[in-house]
Order: C-alpha cells, then sequence, then structure tokens
C-alpha cells in the first residue's frame, strides 16, 4: 500500500509489509463479523420482549433508561411525549411499558429543571463507534498505528 505522491509508485514507500497488510484487513473482517453478530443477537432479544428488572434481581441500585425499556418501535413516541411534549395528553393506543416510561421521563424532567439533560443521543452513530473500536483493537494487536488500519481498511471496500 504506497503513500502520497499522484503518480503510481510516487511518494513515501510503506512501512509495512504486504502480509501485514493481509492480516490486518483479515482482523477487521473477523471483529465486523463478530460485532455483526452480536448485534443481530441483541435485535432479536429485544424482538423477544421487553425485559423489566425487579428490586431485587442482579443489578438493584442501577439506573436504566426508560426509553431503553419499551419496545423499539414506540422509542420514538416516548422520546416525543416524555421531553418534547411533556404536556400533550398520551395516545391511547401506546403500551403499559410506553406509558410508564413517559412517565418517569416526565417526573425526571420536572425535578432536574434547568439541569444537565438526562436522556440525550449518543454524539457518534453506534456503527461509528463500533468501527473505530475495532480499528484501536487491531492497531494495539498489530503494533501498527490507527491511521494505518484505517487506510488499509477504507482502501478495501468489502469489509
Amino acid at each position: 500500500m504506497s503513500r502520497g505522491g499522484k503518480r503510481e509508485g510516487a511518494g513515501r514507500p510503506s512501512t509495512i509489509t504486504p502480509l501485514l497488510e493481509f492480516q490486518i484487513l483479515e482482523d477487521c473482517r473477523r471483529l465486523a463479523w463478530l460485532k455483526r453478530l452480536d448485534q443481530a443477537g441483541r435485535i432479536a432479544e429485544r424482538a423477544a420482549g421487553v425485559t423489566w428488572q425487579e428490586e431485587d434481581e442482579e443489578n438493584p441500585g442501577q439506573t436504566v433508561n426508560p426509553v431503553h425499556l419499551v419496545p423499539k418501535n414506540e422509542r420514538r413516541k416516548v422520546s416525543h411525549y416524555g421531553l418534547s411534549e411533556p404536556n400533550a395528553k398520551i395516545p391511547n393506543d401506546l403500551s403499559e411499558e410506553a406509558r410508564y416510561a413517559i412517565g418517569i421521563i416526565r417526573e425526571n424532567k420536572r425535578k432536574m429543571e434547568g439541569k444537565p439533560q438526562l436522556y440525550s443521543m449518543p454524539t457518534l452513530p453506534a456503527l461509528y463507534r463500533g468501527r473505530e473500536a475495532i480499528i484501536r483493537q487491531v492497531a494495539k494487536e498489530r503494533g501498527v498505528s490507527r491511521r494505518i488500519v484505517r487506510s488499509i481498511w477504507e482502501a478495501n471496500p468489502a469489509v
């Protein structure tokens, strides 16, 4: 993998061997496949139903975002009626879990008036964070910079 220059072969020569480049690409493929497999498993678990944590279960003191307790297809409505329109009437077609989550959000919003937002969206998309974690892990394992791993991964669009 050559670096720099407009012509073929121009610029500084590559510091990694073709074998190391192949190994880095295979590591990226393997870890991306594992990430997709994990994501598919979580999607299947969510589709199976909502899991409620009681007080006597594993994590009694853990704070759970109420939006995550609701089925994925109702989360947008929960955020809308809980944060954007806190005084609007809750529609009758929402599930009991969604109504419960809206109530918790509204109650917390009143308590936290003027303080930082509790239920903010992450700044980076989940896939980007996963990709960056893979790049970081491969770079650490192979002893190369993250920039080299990223350029190898981007040069091969099949990954």
